[in-house]
């Protein structure tokens, strides 16, 4: 049944950046298990170049642009008439649930979401839930912490994967705050971390999609050294960044999962145990901070968590201001 040469393969996995990532041993196990088969995957549309670099896709859509009743109808159509041996829905969303019941019956349907089953009490960490989701379709995917370290093989080579094509020279951190109504991390306490950062001659280099643009701006505000790159740079140039990163500070999002899958080491933050339980990267050197409200969580603490993890070197701990643009 597996490495069939005439099957045909659509993975559904539109929910966000963080879900993507820790999606990435589910990918690889499909491929493995089915290593000459046509792989297509149905993302959003702002993980298309991402999900293009990947080595597990042949082909990657996304349904973004088909937003009328009529356009999304056809769509569809254009779907079913590839005939997929098997869907993986890795989303298990309601839209997705409808996809894949209007693609027919396929051979093997897959489309259990991350959830707790059997009486579990608590959400299960996607990693877990993925591997999970394919046992149960016969496929053995490997409960490993997501590495995209193949995200650096993609442009290599261009001037903008480089820090000085942002102006960077030296050791720089990163900041991946959350948009400050969905309870994140407050804009002064990243602007403290920012200015102790700052101080032992690290820069400060805020990252986020375009939405956050003026909340690196606030921060930036806060210390002239800071580097505001939100809505800067696409995913493979935040890859990128992380990899040559010495460490972060981030809410838990999107970004933060992709800068820790490239095993830059930092400090997480939470609302609560539950959720650093279900969402805190695997495998990392990764420390989960959390506190009842967020809001409350101290930079100095935040700052003697990032010494004990050993990433600011010992040379560096004392007041070195300095500037930091090529």
């Amino acid at each position: 049944m597996f490495g069939s040469r005439k099957a045909s393969i659509l993975i559904i996995k539109r929910e966000g950046l963080g879900a993507f990532v820790n999606a990435d041993a589910a990918f690889a196990a499909i491929r493995d298990a089915h290593p000459r088969a046509e792989v297509t995957l149905l993302t959003a549309g702002d993980l298309v170049r991402l999900a293009k670099a990947a080595p597990y896709f042949d082909q990657v859509i996304t349904d973004d642009a088909y937003t009328d009743a009529e356009a999304r109808k056809s769509f569809v159509k254009q779907l079913k008439s590839k005939k997929f041996s098997f869907v993986f829905d890795l989303d298990g969303t309601d839209a997705s649930k409808k996809l894949h019941s209007g693609l027919g019956a396929p051979k093997r349907k897959l489309s259990s979401p991350p959830s707790p089953r059997r009486g579990a009490k608590t959400p299960l960490h996607p990693i877990d839930a993925y591997a999970q989701q394919l046992s149960d379709a016969g496929v053995d995917a490997e409960r490993r912490p997501p590495d995209l370290s193949w995200a650096l093989e993609a442009r290599k080579d261009s001037a903008n994967m480089q820090p000085s094509w942002y102006g960077l020279s030296g050791a720089f951190a990163l900041l991946a705050p959350a948009m400050q109504g969905d309870g994140g991390w407050p804009v002064d306490r990243y602007a403290r971390i920012a200015a102790r950062i700052g101080d032992v001659g690290v820069a400060a280099v805020v990252v986020g999609g375009p939405d956050l643009s003026d909340l690196g701006y606030e921060i930036a505000r806060a210390d002239p050294n800071v580097v505001n790159l939100a809505g800067k740079t696409d995913l493979l140039q935040l890859a990128a960044l992380a990899h040559d990163g010495s460490f972060f500070v981030a809410d838990d999002t999107g970004p933060a999962q992709l800068i820790a899958s490239l095993h830059c080491p930092g400090v997480m933050l939470f609302p609560h145990q539950a959720a650093s339980a279900t969402a805190a990267p695997r495998g990392r050197d990764v420390v989960a901070v959390t506190a009842t409200p967020e809001q409350s969580i101290d930079p100095e603490m935040v700052w003697r968590t990032l010494g004990n993890m050993g990433v600011i070197p010992a040379e560096d701990r004392g007041p070195k201001r300095r500037a930091f643009f090529a």
